[in-house]
């Protein structure tokens, strides 16, 4: 089998080095058929526009297509433009500041097309903050495990350039939601798994450059997008009660750890009330000790 698998790389404001490496690493995985579809969210950028013309046409690359925006959209309409280009049977998106081993899309791909079940296969990668790299192995869930129950609880397949998704899943779900300014990802992973499983490649397949903007750096973001996660997809949760309470403990500790105390305690009280009979209910004092030793 060698079908055609879709890139999409988005852009906003990134500079000219840094977007190249992304490209470059698309551009020489070892699978060869693809498409590299660049959507560039920041068309008021004259000049970074122009440098990124001027890369795109040093390549005479026929599989890159470029797209510029009309004017600044957001990252997930930039992610759907770009879906809405591609003519592949699979797609994976890459941030304009990571960057991928060349086997990731031959390694990925390999796994996804086991079953017609699997919407998406995901994998680990090297987490780089500041000098420090840090090796983040993904969850491999066991063979009965609920793919959607694990989700609900926490974001095990990670950030979005670590990812390969079958096409219909992401068509059928309908993308990117646009309204969603954080755990933009999360919130589309939940939607694919409701329908399809999800694949584990235990391997590193990529950089991931963890920025000081990062979700997870910005507490209030964090519960932000969490809050706005459990909201949306609220009857899902409710067939998952023991999901959702495992989902606010993890946001009270997480609120713990930053010091904020009167909110923690509001996640903790609807963690009981989510799944009164949640063992982790009465273990988490034990566990949060030991996180803030």
């Amino acid at each position: 089998m060698n079908e055609l698998i879709s890139i999409v790389i988005i852009t906003y404001k990134r500079p000219i080095t840094v977007l190249k490496r992304a490209i470059d690493s698309a551009r020489f995985q070892d699978y060869k058929n693809l498409e590299i579809i660049i959507v560039n969210d920041c068309p008021e950028d004259s000049e970074g526009s122009l440098a990124i013309d001027k890369l795109v046409a040093s390549y005479d690359d026929s599989r890159i297509i470029l797209k510029h925006h009309q004017k600044n959209k957001g990252a997930n309409a930039a992610r759907n433009t770009g879906l809405n280009i591609a003519k592949g049977s699979f797609i994976a998106f890459l941030d304009d500041d990571d960057e991928w081993y060349k086997n990731k899309i031959s390694s990925q791909y390999n796994a996804i097309c086991k079953s017609e079940r699997y919407g998406i296969a995901y994998s680990g990668f090297l987490r780089i903050e500041d000098k420090n790299e840090i090796p983040c192995y993904p969850k491999c869930l066991k063979e009965n495990d609920s793919c959607l129950e694990n989700i609900l609880e926490d974001n095990y397949i990670g950030p979005t350039s670590f990812s390969l998704i079958r096409m219909k899943a992401i068509k059928t779900v309908g993308g990117f939601d646009e309204k969603i300014k954080v755990c933009q990802e999360y919130e589309l992973w939940i939607r694919i798994l409701e329908k399809y499983d999800a694949i584990c490649v235990n391997e590193l397949l990529g950089n991931y450059y963890y920025s000081e903007d990062s979700t997870f750096k910005n507490v209030d973001k964090y519960l932000n997008g969490c809050n706005v996660l459990i909201n949306k997809h609220d009857n899902v949760y409710k067939n998952y009660p023991r999901a959702l309470s495992n989902k606010l403990i993890n946001m009270f500790v997480y609120a713990c750890k930053k010091h904020k105390w009167k909110e923690a305690l509001k996640y903790k009280k609807r963690a009981f009330e989510a799944c009164p009979t949640n063992v982790n209910n009465f273990t988490l004092f034990v566990a949060l000790k030991k996180l803030l030793k």
